[in-house]
């Protein structure tokens, strides 16, 4: 009788745990469809951007990237046939999601036809119409319902999950203690049928305790149980919740990092146009100034003299600003080349010195190279000579007269070093970082001449040490002058 009741309750706890996987496969199948309608959301809003950035930029990468997007969209599309094809609810609902998808797709598709074949002026007053606005809001709307209908089926089954979960520990429970019952009426029988035999009789009442025990052991088991379900039907909700949220960011991310990289790119692409385009009528200015003040075109008078003097000097300064943006789009974009070669330092620091001389006369600075002949670097000589122009013209615009710059090189084992020192006013030591920022300017009314630049000069000289294997750092002490330091990989005989 125990052997019977026994394969009785493992029949029926081996139908209960076929019932409960049958549910969990059913949630997972749930979680699959939900994840599969923001897929196929995600891909409609990726196409819809690469639409925008085609009419915007006119770049033909977009184009592919929107195929590619729609051939995504139609693929979410018959894979959430498949997995609802037993739900005629939502069989429907799909119907209605494919027929308004259809028509975003053919509304991006009909945007960009009309930018191709009447210009991007009739292509954006299209979009103006906020006809695909609309056409997206009722997409949303038919996905909420698909996702709302699935989360209703996945509580339901969710539900029925930890019904079947409850019915088998029922089950072992009350099996334990029924086979426990019958044990001990067994055992009574047995030891009524053998009072007189005393031996078997302490034999049976020792079992008996034995069952009792086991009977203790089972109830805490079944507490533990019932513990552990409550525990993993929480954890299951809370995974759920987690999982969603994790989708959500995912997109999110990469539709903001895709984004990100198109602006970067545009904005790089913007900087460099704008700065080649701005250079020619400069050039152009600076040439029919020059050209005036020569006299080819006429005698000028000693006022005209000093104001076409003036405009050839805001001409360069505004070049040279110019020229910073472009070489800054450049570094920022990674388009920077570099020869590397064995560069010797020294004789290009007092190359450069030498170049300079003439404005440090001007300001009445004195300048001096005090360099250690015989250091070489692996550098490229042209990006070297403009990281010590720039370090050497901030020191000249930032003296005094009687102020005193020396360019030092020196090295160490491994490390060529250049300083270029200067006795002028110095940074405060709290923006002795900001100043290698892009942009950033400690106080432009500071300098000696008055001219201002872009504050981008110590930024690119420290993308491109960094581009040769080195780095630029600045130390300063205000009021007493500043120290750039810049290290190269030396080269050793």
């Amino acid at each position: 009788m125990p052997a019977l009741v026994v394969l009785i309750l493992a029949v029926l706890f081996l139908v209960l745990r076929a019932r409960s996987e049958a549910t969990t496969q059913a949630v997972n199948h749930s979680n699959q469809v939900m994840t599969e309608v923001d897929r196929l959301l995600v891909a409609l809003v990726s196409a819809e951007s690469r639409q925008r950035g085609y009419l915007i930029t006119g770049d033909t990468a977009y184009l592919q990237r929107s195929l590619d997007a729609t051939g995504e969209v139609r693929r979410h599309l018959r894979h959430l046939r498949v997995l609802t094809a037993d739900q005629p609810d939502q069989q429907r609902r799909l119907d209605e999601l494919e027929r308004w998808s259809e028509a975003k797709l053919e509304e991006l598709a009909s945007t960009l036809h009309i930018r191709d074949s009447l210009g991007v002026e009739a292509a954006v007053e299209e979009v103006r119409t906020d006809r695909g606005q609309g056409l997206m809001t009722r997409v949303r709307a038919i996905v909420e319902e698909i996702q709302r209908g699935e989360a209703e089926l996945l509580a339901e089954r969710t539900a029925a999950g930890a019904s079947e979960q409850r019915r088998a520990i029922l089950v072992l429970v009350l099996g334990s203690l029924l086979a426990a019952a019958v044990s001990y009426l067994i055992s009574r029988q047995i030891s009524a049928a053998a009072e007189t035999q005393a031996a078997q009789a302490r034999i049976l009442q020792q079992q008996n305790r034995r069952f009792g025990e086991q009977a203790e052991i089972l109830r805490q088991q079944k507490k533990q149980l019932e513990e552990t379900a409550a525990q993993l039907e929480a954890s299951n909700a809370s995974l759920q919740r987690t999982n969603q949220e994790l989708i959500r960011v995912s997109v999110e991310a990469d539709v903001a990092r895709q984004l990100a990289e198109e602006a970067n790119q545009a904005k790089s692409q913007f900087l460099a146009t704008m700065s080649h385009e701005l250079r020619t009528p400069l050039n152009a200015i600076g040439g029919y100034a020059e050209l005036l003040d020569m006299g080819i075109h006429g005698p000028v008078t000693e006022e005209q003299h000093q104001a076409l003097q003036r405009v050839q000097v805001a001409q360069r300064h505004l070049l040279g600003l110019i020229n910073d943006l472009l070489n800054y789009a450049k570094v920022e974009a990674g388009r920077v080349e570099y020869k590397l070669t064995e560069v010797d330092v020294p004789a290009v620091a007092e190359e450069v010195l030498s170049m300079l001389m003439p404005q440090a006369v001007d300001r009445e600075v004195i300048a001096d190279c005090r360099p250690d002949t015989g250091l070489r670097a692996r550098a490229d000589r042209e990006r070297l000579q403009q990281i010590l122009i720039n370090l050497i013209s901030n020191a000249l615009k930032f003296s005094s007269p009687g102020d005193r710059i020396e360019v030092e090189c020196d090295g160490t084992e491994d490390s060529l070093i250049v300083r270029v020192s200067d006795t002028g006013r110095g940074i405060p030591e709290e923006k002795i970082e900001a100043i290698f920022d892009p942009f950033v300017q400690v106080n432009p009314n500071l300098s000696s001449d008055g001219a201002g630049g872009a504050g981008l000069g110590l930024a690119i000289s420290r993308e491109l040490a960094r581009g040769m294997g080195g780095d630029l750092t600045a130390a300063s002490e205000l009021g007493k002058g500043s120290t750039f330091t810049l290290t190269l990989p030396r080269i050793r005989d």
